[in-house]
Order: C-alpha cells, then sequence, then structure tokens
C-alpha cells in the first residue's frame, strides 16, 4: 500500500491506497489523482470517497487499471463514460458502491476495457446490461454484475473474448440466453431465468466453473464437451 514513483523519474505511476480513510469525493478524486501525468494505475478501495462520477478535463493517458470498489460512490451508472477519457483505461472496479441506472441514456458504452466489475450497486434499468455488451464487449474478458437488480434480455453475440461472467443474484426472468465457448467462469445463479438450459450452454466446451441454481429453467442439463 502506498505511492509507486518510477526509478527514472521520479513521477508517481502507481497508487494503492486501499482501506485508507481519504474521506473525499469523486471530483477531488479526478482532479488531483487521475490527472497525475504518469499515472498508470489507481487502487482506492474501501476509502471512503463519495459524490457522482462528472467530467472532467484531463485523464493520464497511462491510466490502464482503476478500482473505487467498495465507496460511497452515487449517481447513474450511465455516467460511467465520463471516465471514458482515460482512453488508456483496460481495467474498471466500482463495485460495492452506491450506483443506480436513473437518468438518461445519451450515447453507447465508451470504453474498450478488458475488465468490468459493477457487482453490488443498486442498478434495475433493463437497459444497463445491453448498453454495455452491445457497444463494449468486443474486447471484454471479464464482466461481473452479480448483486444488483438487473431485468430484462440480453445478447452475449458480440462478446467473442469473454471469459468470465457472473450475473447472478439479479431479478432476471426472460429466456437464457446463449452462452459463448470461450467462457471459463459462468454464474447466473438467483435469478428466475426461464427456457432451455441445454441448448444455451451448447457451446460452452470451456467451462472450469459453473453455477445456474435457483432459476426455472425447462429441459435436460447437457452434457458439456471436452475442450
Amino acid at each position: 500500500t502506498g505511492v509507486f514513483c518510477d526509478d527514472s523519474n521520479s513521477r508517481v505511476i502507481k497508487l494503492d491506497l486501499n482501506s485508507i480513510s481519504l474521506s473525499t469525493d469523486f471530483g477531488s478524486v479526478s482532479t488531483h489523482l487521475l490527472s497525475l501525468e504518469f499515472l498508470s494505475s489507481v487502487s482506492l478501495s474501501d476509502t471512503n470517497i463519495s459524490g457522482l462520477i462528472q467530467g472532467f478535463s484531463y485523464c493520464s493517458k497511462f491510466v490502464s487499471e482503476i478500482d473505487l470498489s467498495r465507496n460511497l460512490i452515487s449517481g447513474s451508472v450511465f455516467d460511467v463514460n465520463y471516465l471514458s477519457s482515460c482512453s488508456s483505461l483496460k481495467s474498471l472496479n466500482l463495485s460495492f458502491n452506491l450506483l443506480d441506472s436513473s437518468g438518461v441514456l445519451k450515447s453507447g458504452f465508451g470504453f474498450s476495457l478488458k475488465s468490468l466489475d459493477l457487482s453490488g450497486n443498486q442498478i434495475v434499468d433493463e437497459r444497463a446490461l445491453p448498453w454495455i455488451v452491445s457497444n463494449g464487449c468486443g474486447s471484454l474478458s471479464y464482466l461481473a454484475m452479480k448483486g444488483n437488480k438487473l431485468v430484462g434480455s440480453f445478447n452475449l453475440d458480440n462478446c467473442s473474448s469473454l471469459e468470465y461472467l457472473d450475473i447472478s443474484s439479479n431479478n432476471f426472468s426472460n429466456n437464457v440466453p446463449n452462452f459463448n465457448a470461450n467462457l471459463s467462469h459462468l454464474d447466473i445463479s438467483s435469478n428466475k431465468f426461464t427456457g432451455n438450459i441445454e441448448e444455451s450452454l451448447a457451446n460452452c466446451g470451456s467451462l472450469a466453473f459453473l453455477n445456474v441454481s435457483n432459476n426455472v429453467f425447462t429441459g435436460g442439463f447437457p452434457t458439456l464437451p471436452k475442450s
């Protein structure tokens, strides 16, 4: 935990301040920390950050990882798009905050992330998951949105790189979609998914972890192909 600098120029390249009570708002984080010129990674989990995600003028072009989990950040999940000003961002963790799905959806998902965790928020809107997977799923390999109140249908056809998906403990009640062959971890438990689970998993030959419990599927359970 601490501040890490580049040996060659003494510039800050990494911040790991997890579990230190900063008691500040997101505006201060974006203005004073994300703007550090050579910063590549910032981890501020459980640091008592509050407020809304709002637009800001500059984010280091080197920032690839942001962890703001277990804070009190509120407002609309669609405002996450403001963080797309961090042009090199690949991993974003906003789990266990107070994000909801209020507000107007003004634009498509503005990232090319590899990892996104929005678990444990208050996201209800049926637009939220389709918003992510329809526009931002090309390079996404890790997606976790467990423990919200998500509803509605979604299509994962664009998610060819997806290896980890956890949307457990939501309120999905639609037909279960077809899942792609690259998935190694799939958890859709504790929803109300309907439909034929055998067909849904027909192509999933790479699974190492699977939890589909507490749903209302029809049909038999498939014999998964061996990879």
